[in-house]
């Protein structure tokens, strides 16, 4: 069986994001005849070096390196595979710098195949700032960073908007691919009402009323404020409804400022008029799915979120605001999901829509269900990163 190397600097402890897509990604790489080994920083001392599951397997690596740990580990993982003596047959990464630009020449040398999986939209500016430093500092790098998005095999994007940032650095279309983040289907899908009312006992959620689904992280980054501040608009006159939060909570994350919001609205949550539920991750995050109505997601930055993605195959229909990286390959707005500008009335508007209309609500779950079938669905996504690796 062939092997795909896949250079992920956590892995131990994450419930979201690349690594955990590319898990539930290994049974179908598997079918296809790769096996995938997942290299990753080793941050707790307790975990074994090496570690074989039943669909992938995982090399832990330690790198005591005081500064710069993220880059340094990569330049340690792509030197294992130049000198393994059993080489990968593809190297995939969610991560690169300028400093690994030295890697390229002997990584093609060694004919190892080296694909950039983008998962956030591009940066331009490395520094802030406006001294002459700073610009000289971001000029340079915007030049090394083109020189090494050129120079790599491929680079896969979630989404077409995504790519805008390769193009303007002149890398060639031909290694620019976008391959959806795969959704299963059979995992994620939507239930009648006797199941859902089985998940929400199991999950000692409400038997009654509409509940509305946030799933992710609880940091700024994901727009929790936001959504919290136009619940309380809506359920002042809807009390016929809950909002569910489930995720971490990872005060690194974010800014002193919003840790301290976060922390006092959770107080607030015990006020039972409010109808919020606050819950840990859940390793079958589909139960939770399973459970609910509708999903609102007002995140600022993403690439494509498996959640999104996961709550459309689902029939959630999905409330959104536009962020950065957003595309519209997730359809049309107010056929396929609705779109809302960042404003708490707006916001709150579009639940009390979804929440009395009905007929507008099985549109949007009609639609979104098929817009999953017809372009997210997980052997897609395999399919054509099998092709990458073939080529």
């Amino acid at each position: 069986m062939k092997k795909i190397w896949l250079i992920s600097y956590q892995l131990d402890g994450v419930t979201a994001g690349p690594a955990v897509r590319f898990q539930r990604y290994a049974p179908f790489f598997k079918e296809k005849g790769y096996r995938l080994v997942i290299y990753t920083f080793k941050a707790n001392k307790q975990l074994p070096d090496k570690e074989s599951r039943e669909d992938f397997d995982i090399v832990r690596v330690r790198s005591d390196y005081r500064f710069f740990h993220n880059t340094l580990f990569l330049a340690k993982c792509l030197w294992k595979a130049i000198m393994s003596k059993e080489k990968p047959h593809s190297i995939l990464t969610f991560g690169l710098t300028t400093f690994h630009l030295w890697l390229l020449p002997v990584l093609k040398l060694k004919k190892l195949k080296l694909i950039f999986v983008n998962t956030m939209s591009l940066h331009t500016t490395y520094l802030k700032g406006n001294s002459m430093f700073t610009k000289l500092y971001n000029t340079i790098h915007y030049k090394l960073y083109g020189v090494l998005y050129r120079n790599l095999d491929y680079i896969v994007n979630s989404s077409s908007a995504l790519t805008d940032g390769f193009r303007k650095l002149k890398v060639s279309e031909s290694k620019l691919v976008n391959i959806y983040n795969g959704v299963n289907n059979k995992r994620f899908k939507p239930l009648g009402n006797p199941e859902k009312l089985q998940y929400r006992k199991k999950l000692d959620l409400p038997e009654n009323g509409m509940i509305f689904l946030f799933v992710g992280l609880k940091v700024e980054r994901k727009g929790i404020l936001d959504l919290i501040e136009s619940w309380k608009l809506f359920i002042k006159q809807n009390k016929d409804a809950y909002l569910v939060l489930v995720g971490d909570e990872k005060e690194s994350a974010s800014d002193q400022g919003y840790n301290k919001k976060w922390n006092d609205l959770k107080n607030e949550f015990e006020n039972s008029e409010l109808r919020i539920l606050n819950r840990p991750n859940h390793p079958q995050i589909e139960e939770y799915f399973y459970s609910s109505d509708v999903f609102v997601f007002l995140s600022k930055k993403e690439g494509m979120p498996n959640v999104v993605l996961e709550a459309m195959a689902s029939g959630l229909p999905m409330i959104t605001t536009e962020f950065e990286g957003f595309s519209d390959d997730y359809g049309i707005s107010g056929k396929h999901y609705i779109l809302v500008d960042r404003n708490h009335t707006k916001i709150a508007d579009e639940f009390r829509k979804l929440s009395s209309d009905r007929i507008f609500y099985e549109s949007i779950k009609k639609n979104a269900l098929e817009r999953t079938e017809s372009h997210f669905l997980v052997e897609a996504s395999i399919d054509k990163y099998v092709q990458l690796f073939e080529k």
